[in-house]
């Protein structure tokens, strides 16, 4: 299972280039998330929970994430 490193909340990800364009350091409300969601555009992905985390990469183990530079950089593999 993938998790959030310390200290970051979310990220927003470039699902055209495999990149993670900024990342956020605080929780996001419900509202600061939606208005995002509305400006960031349709290639890119807002990420700020698990749940949503797990959905999108499908890496089922460390050796996996390793080898992901770009995601690895934020998240961690959790058994």
């Amino acid at each position: 299972m993938l998790v959030f490193k310390e200290n970051v909340k979310g990220f927003i990800y470039d699902s055209i280039y495999g990149r993670i364009v900024k990342i956020f350091n605080e929780e996001l409300s419900e509202d600061k998330a939606n208005l995002i969601n509305d400006i960031i555009g349709e290639d890119n992905i807002l990420i700020d929970n698990v749940e949503d985390l797990n959905d999108l990469f499908e890496i089922n183990s460390k050796e996996e994430l390793e080898e992901d530079i770009e995601i690895n950089s934020v998240v961690d593999f959790q058994d």
